[in-house]
């Protein structure tokens, strides 16, 4: 993530943002972050919920997204993470199935 001294986000460079640029200049040698950033970034707020994060990622095709409360950054979720969180959610939720059943 690529922020201002203020936190606003300016870029974010990914993996694919530094293949994409060698696969035009053949070399990234002397390029700052900003050369090689995408500049519009999309962002997520504080009160997103896991489901909306998948949606968004998929729909969207990204790996990763900064959150962010205003303009300022103060976070970034993986698709890791959203896979891990949603896993727990959907095992908490049977095991409240199984103990509604066994009662």
């Amino acid at each position: 993530m690529v922020v201002s001294k203020n936190g606003a986000i300016e870029g974010i460079v990914s993996e694919r943002d530094i293949v994409r640029r060698l696969s035009w200049s053949g070399s990234i040698h002397n390029l700052t972050a900003s050369d090689v950033m995408t500049k519009d970034v999309l962002s997520v707020t504080t009160n997103v919920t896991s489901s909306d994060l998948m949606q968004v990622m998929t729909e969207n095709k990204c790996r990763h997204l900064p959150i962010v409360s205003g303009s300022r950054l103060v976070g970034m979720v993986s698709i890791g993470d959203v896979v891990k969180r949603l896993l727990e959610k959907y095992n908490a939720e049977v095991e409240q199935m199984r103990s509604f059943i066994n009662s």
